[in-house]
This record gives structure tokens, sequence and C-alpha cells, in this order.
């Protein structure tokens, strides 16, 4: 299994557009879970196993960068994927905030605000690394600092799901 630290996963992304730019493809990627964090927001963020993106668009150009990229550097063909989407904010919510993070040769690369992967960190509330990353996201998330005040950013993009107690045990201990 391939992991990632910032720097790899940094050249993973230039080896990703240079084989999409070399195809001639405008792509759009929007990146969230722990990559997005490591990469925007927690620079010493340990390592990740794989890069979650919520959209790839192109998605059938996108998968065939990817796997090429993959195969170049012995990686897993799904280093970079889309299976995240299940876990995607209700439709309803805000619509996330994208911060360009790497344009280049019609290939855009975004990561999600802070706001919204604190609210999916929450939502998956796994372990050790989410609650790493949800003590890095919540100074960053409009100064929150009451458990009330995340249940309420959480309870905004995901309507229709109850707060883990997990989460709320972690919240509770980074808040209160």
């Amino acid at each position: 299994m391939a992991t990632f630290s910032r720097d790899e996963l940094l050249g993973a992304l230039d080896q990703l557009i240079d084989e999409l730019a070399g195809a001639g493809v405008a792509a759009r990627i929007r990146i969230v879970g722990g990559a997005g964090v490591a990469l925007a927001y927690n620079h010493d963020r340990g390592v990740t196993r794989d890069v979650d993106a919520l959209q790839a668009d192109p998605i059938d150009d996108v998968t065939a960068a990817v796997e090429r990229v993959a195969i170049r550097n012995g990686w897993p063909a799904a280093w970079l994927n889309t299976n995240v989407k299940m876990y995607a904010p209700d439709p309803d919510a805000p619509d996330p905030v994208w911060r360009a993070f790497i344009a280049r040769d019609n290939v855009v690369i975004e990561v999600a605000t802070a706001e919204v992967l604190l609210a999916m960190k929450l939502h998956a509330a796994r372990g050790r690394r989410d609650a790493e990353d949800v003590e890095t996201l919540l100074p960053l998330c409009r100064g929150i600092s009451r458990v009330e005040e995340a249940i309420e950013l959480f309870e905004a993009h995901y309507s229709n799901e109850v707060l883990s107690e997990r989460a709320l045990a972690n919240l509770e201990k980074m808040l209160d």
C-alpha cells in the first residue's frame, strides 16, 4: 500500500497534471479528506493512503491518467479516487466553497474549505487521524470555540445525520 506525505502528494498531482495536459485534457479535480487537510491546512500532517476527490471531471480521462501515474510509480490504481462521494455533504447543504490549489495547463485542482473538511471529518469520526484533523480545522472555521458551534456547522452540511457519540466526545475534549 502506498502512502503519501504532503511533498509526495504534490509530486503525484504534478505528474497527474502532466498526464492530463499531455493528453490535451482540461480537467477539474476537487480534493477532500486527509489529502485536502495536508495540502491546504496542515503541511506537517502525517501521511495519507490516497487522495479523495468529490469531483474528478472528466472522470474517464482523469481515471486513465491516475492509472498511468500509478503504473509508473508502482502505486495502487486508485491512489486518487472518488469513493468519498458517498460521504459527500447533503445536496441541500451550503455549496462548498473551493480553494484553488493548483491551476496549470487547463487542469484545476481545488481543495475544499476548512468548514467542509471539518464537517466531513466529524461525519467520518474514524479515530485518531480524523480527531487530529478536526483539531487542526476547528480554529480555521469561523473561530469555532464551542461544541454547539461545531454541531451547528456539521448540521448545516449533514442535516439528516446525527453527530456520532465518538465525534461528540472528541469535540468535548477539544473545546470544553
